[in-house]
């Protein structure tokens, strides 16, 4: 068994192991009857206890009040240490009458507002989270959340302490193993917080793979090897469960798709919180009994629900907020219109950079065709103009040395697409025409190519050249003049483009 499983283990031992407070080994009636009202003072909220401690402390024959209150410190420890080990157990008790969901969610959304500096949206999109991870057996996806920030001192840890006391079973890492993972969601199927990811989840496969493995509930399984010797046998282990992470810098592009990404940034002098209470899961257990009696009494209809996702055009961002949108509509009020307008600003905002790398070189590829305004580029002439792109890796894309052709062409071969012999004017060289893109464009790319030349058009008895008007699609050829050919491997470009008012190349591909 791995080290922290052994830690928390031994943690809920010893909570185990607490003796019950008596006054002898066989407690009479009336001590009995003493322990039960020291429990009922210790249970109560503080300004209650302070009225009521003078009366209970003559009741029970006590005539110093603070040796009351002594004893009923005690007793609240021991209370709490107990109630910590069962929460993770077997979640939060539901609080006992039913609850007003639109309410207990503005409640939760105040609390990130009064301790927290979020990104817009960001308070809608937590909130909603924290309730989403009671409901996560609801669902067939249900994202991480990942809060990430470009350098220290942003307030992740602050956001994630927030967090952790309103959702279901928190169990808190600032370091953690695979096995630990994996272990602990078997055994608890807690919601993991794991601050200061960025120091040990770099470069870490297994580890990924894990985290990654718990978006999808039909896969969220690992299969290990449990036992010793002949007992050996293998074992599927659940990764099923809420999982929030907080790290400097974006992580892994595997998990930033199966994330919410909050990106936190450095709060400046006009922005005033206020602190945290001394002990916000103990402050804030109400609302996680209320979030449990919400989830109870709704579950089935969110098992059954099918909102009305907004497309920005990336199917595995709308799995992800599914299982926010589906409880922003089962709240009402304007839940619904604050939780779809969230989405669209947290996944509108995300960076370039939050492209994986095939992606970024198709969009910066595309850019190439319209600037240039041709419909063949050189390999050479596509990686200049890729490395003069300022706010792209491409100028240190290995090692602090720029991207080459033999990378360039290692990118594209995931897309099926090859360097060929081009003919540009009177050279042959190797390069790309816009035709081998127009596939990839079309899937990966959220909007359609930008058509500054020609597509290459090709047939069995005869090609086009350009007209003097920018074509609109591969398959809009009115105005073209045609051109028979023997063997329609040949794509002239018009010497002059009316509308762009610019001379374009001839340009004729060979060896095709």
């Amino acid at each position: 068994m791995d080290s922290p499983t052994r830690a928390i283990n031994a943690t809920l031992d010893e909570v185990d192991s607490l003796p019950l407070p008596t006054l002898g080994d066989q407690p009479s009636k009336k001590q009995k009857e003493d322990d039960l009202e020291i429990d009922r003072l210790a249970k109560l909220p503080k300004l209650d206890y302070e009225r009521q401690r003078e009366a209970a402390a003559k009741a029970l024959g006590i005539s110093r009040v603070s040796a009351l209150d002594a004893e009923v410190k005690q007793r609240q420890s021991q209370i709490k240490a107990r109630d910590d080990a069962n929460e993770l157990l077997t979640g939060a008790e539901p609080w006992p009458h039913p609850v007003d969901g639109n309410q207990l969610a503005l409640e939760i959304r105040g609390l990130f507002k009064k301790h927290c500096v979020l990104p817009a949206g960001g308070e809608v999109a937590l909130s909603m989270w924290c309730m989403a991870s009671y409901t996560i057996n609801a669902f067939r996806i249900f994202p991480k959340l990942c809060l990430t920030s470009p350098e220290k001192r942003c307030g992740k840890t602050t956001t994630l302490e927030v967090i952790s006391a309103l959702v279901c079973k928190q169990l808190n890492a600032s370091n953690v193993t695979p096995a630990a993972i994996f272990r602990a969601i078997e055994h608890w199927q807690p919601t993991l917080l794991i601050d200061e990811a960025d120091t040990f989840l770099g470069g870490n496969e297994e580890m990924r793979g894990i985290i990654n493995s718990g978006h999808r509930r039909s896969g969220a399984f690992v299969l290990r090897v449990d036992g010793e010797g002949a007992a050996m046998m293998p074992k599927q282990f659940s990764t099923w469960s809420p999982m929030a992470i907080a790290m400097i810098k974006a992580p892994p592009d595997t998990i930033k798709d199966r994330s919410l990404m909050i990106l936190l940034r450095r709060k400046q002098s006009g922005e005033q919180i206020s602190k945290l209470p001394r002990e916000p899961l103990k402050s804030w257990y109400q609302i996680r009994q209320r979030c449990q009696r919400w989830y109870n009494d709704h579950q089935e209809k969110l098992q059954h629900a099918e909102p009305k996702i907004p497309n920005v055009g990336n199917d595995r961002a709308e799995d992800n907020w599914h299982p926010l949108i589906a409880i922003a509509d089962l709240l009402g009020e304007d839940w619904p219109n604050q939780i779809r307008s969230a989405m669209l600003t947290i996944e509108g905002n995300k960076s370039d950079d939050d492209d994986s790398a095939g992606v970024m070189i198709l969009t910066d590829i595309k850019q190439a065709f319209a600037d240039k305004k041709v419909d063949k580029i050189s390999s050479q002439d596509m990686v200049d103009y890729l490395i003069d792109i300022d706010d792209r890796p491409w100028c240190e894309w290995r090692h602090g040395q720029p991207m080459t052709k033999m990378t360039l062409s290692k990118l594209l071969k995931p897309f099926t697409i090859k360097p060929k012999d081009i003919r540009v004017s009177y050279t042959v060289s190797r390069g790309y025409s816009y035709t081998q893109f127009m596939d990839a464009f079309n899937r990966y790319l959220a909007s359609n190519p930008s058509q500054g030349a020609t597509v290459l058009q090709t047939s069995e008895a005869e090609a086009y050249s350009v007209a003097p008007c920018v074509l609109e699609s591969a398959a809009n050829n009115q105005g073209a003049t045609r051109k028979p050919t023997g063997d329609g491997e040949c794509s002239i470009v018009a010497p002059q483009n009316s509308e762009l008012g610019q001379s374009t190349q001839k340009a004729e591909v060979i060896g095709l």
